[in-house]
């Protein structure tokens, strides 16, 4: 039951599994505000029938498309990511079979996790631009996001047709980001957000 007790749901993603024929696929994809992606796939055997493998790449760049007056070199709401992810399947006999999986993904966007102000509180004098595309920021923002993990799924199916499945896995979350929470030139708020898993 695929989001029980999650609020909103869960997605479920189920990435492809080492074929035993010879696979590639890539795609290129470029746009505004210097964005430019490209995505490959390889798969097939290393030894038909006894051992597959797969491996995946993705790299990711794009400029940020809200610009910080004060930071003019550093806009916000970029991308920038790297990741990679490889499966290895092992057929052992012919009641049993091991896959080996693991990948990293390394993300160092600019944030824009506030809004833009648009009315300012009684009291308050701050210099809010114009254009709703440029806000003042304190704070200097950075983000910085580093995931990995592996995982073994061992399956054996005994004679009496019952089938037992062991699966290992470990995964590491590192999280960073800095920015000014009042997206204002006042020294009002600034966050630094880390997180550990």
């Amino acid at each position: 039951l695929y989001g029980r007790n999650a609020v909103g749901g869960a997605i479920n993603l189920i990435t492809k599994q080492p074929t035993n024929s010879l696979e590639a696929s890539a795609r290129l994809v470029a746009g505004n505000l210097g964005a430019f992606r490209v995505e490959a796939r390889l798969s097939g055997p290393l030894v038909p029938g006894r051992v597959l493998a797969s491996a995946a790449m993705l790299r990711g760049v794009r400029d940020g498309f809200v610009r910080d007056v004060d930071h003019p070199d550093h806009p916000l709401g970029g991308e920038d990511v790297t990741a990679f992810r490889s499966k290895l399947h092992l057929v052992v006999s012919r009641r049993s079979q091991l896959l080996v999986s693991g990948g990293v993904t390394h993300q160092d966007p600019t944030p824009l996790t506030y809004a833009k102000v648009i009315d300012v509180k009684p009291g308050f004098n701050v210099d809010n631009p114009e254009d709703l595309h440029e806000v003042r920021a304190s704070t200097l923002a950075e983000g910085r996001i580093l995931q990995y993990g592996g995982s073994a799924r061992f399956t054996a199916t005994l004679p009496t047709s019952i089938a037992l499945t062991s699966t290992t896995a470990f995964r590491k979350l590192d999280y960073q980001v800095v920015n000014g929470a009042d997206i204002t030139e006042l020294d009002l708020t600034s966050v630094h957000l880390r997180e550990a898993q």
